[in-house]
C-alpha cells in the first residue's frame, strides 16, 4: 500500500481575514428597512466566505476520507477471520461451561440431600435415646427446623489468566402496548418511552399548524437561506 500524503492549506491568512467577522456582526444594528437590507447582504457575504473555506479544504478532506475508507476496509478484512474464529470458539466454550454448570448443580443437590438425610438419621437416633417421647419429638423438630446444609460444587472448567467470563443482561420489548399502558399507570417510569422525534418532525413539516397530537406542539424556527 502506497503512503497517502494529505496536504493541509495554510490557515493563518484565512484566520486573519475572518477575524473581523464577529465584530462586524455585533456592530450591525437593524432599525430600518435599509439596515435590514444591509444585514441580509452581510449574510450573503458570509455564505460566500463559508463556501470559500469549504472549498479550501475539499481536496484534503477527499484524500483523507479515501485513505480512512481504504484503511478501515483493509482492517476489516484482517479482523473478520479473527472475529469469526472467536465466535466459533466462544460458542463451543459456552456450551461446555453450561453443561458443566448443569452437572455441578446436579451434584450439589445430591450432596445436599445426602447431608440432610444424614442429619435426619442422627436426629432420629438421638430421639430414640431421649428419656421421653416428648423429648424425642422435640429433638426431631429441632433438627427439621435447622437450615439445610449449604453445599457448593465447583464446575469442572479451566481458568486461564487474562481470560474471564461475565453474564450481561439486556431488555427486549415484546409488547409495546403493554409497556405503554404500564408507564401510563406508573408515570415515574416515563423515561422508558422515547418519542420518535424524527417522525414527529416529519408530521410537523407536513401538517404544520394543523398538527394536533396530545402532548405535542408544532413550533417554528426561522432559518435564513442564502443562494
Amino acid at each position: 500500500m502506497q503512503p497517502t500524503v494529505i496536504t493541509m492549506p495554510d490557515e493563518q491568512p484565512v484566520l486573519t481575514e475572518l477575524a473581523p467577522l464577529q465584530d462586524s456582526a455585533r456592530a450591525l444594528v437593524v432599525t430600518s428597512k435599509e439596515t435590514h437590507e444591509i444585514g441580509l447582504g452581510y449574510l450573503k457575504e458570509l455564505a460566500q466566505v463559508e463556501r470559500n473555506v469549504v472549498a479550501l479544504f475539499k481536496d484534503s478532506k477527499t484524500t483523507a476520507f479515501a485513505a480512512h475508507k481504504a484503511a478501515c476496509a483493509a482492517e476489516s478484512r484482517l479482523l473478520d477471520p479473527i472475529k469469526q474464529a472467536r465466535m466459533i470458539i466462544t460458542r463451543t466454550l459456552n456450551a461446555y461451561e453450561a453443561d458443566q454448570a448443569r452437572l455441578a448443580e446436579i451434584e450439589r443437590r445430591r450432596l445436599e440431600a445426602e447431608a440432610k438425610k444424614k442429619l435426619e438419621e442422627q436426629a432420629l437416633a438421638a430421639a430414640e435415646k431421649a428419656p421421653t417421647t416428648m423429648d424425642g419429638l422435640a429433638i426431631i423438630d429441632e433438627a427439621l427446623a435447622e437450615a439445610p446444609p449449604v453445599v457448593y460444587v465447583e464446575p469442572t472448567v479451566a481458568k486461564v489468566n487474562g481470560v474471564s467470563s461475565r453474564t450481561t443482561w439486556s431488555a427486549q420489548v415484546t409488547d409495546l402496548l403493554a409497556l405503554v399502558k404500564y408507564v401510563a399507570e406508573n408515570p415515574s417510569w416515563i423515561g422508558l418511552l422515547v418519542p420518535d422525534t424524527a417522525r414527529l418532525n416529519q408530521l410537523a413539516r407536513s401538517m404544520q399548524k394543523e398538527l394536533n397530537i396530545p402532548g405535542v406542539k408544532a413550533v417554528t424556527t426561522v432559518v435564513k437561506a442564502v443562494r
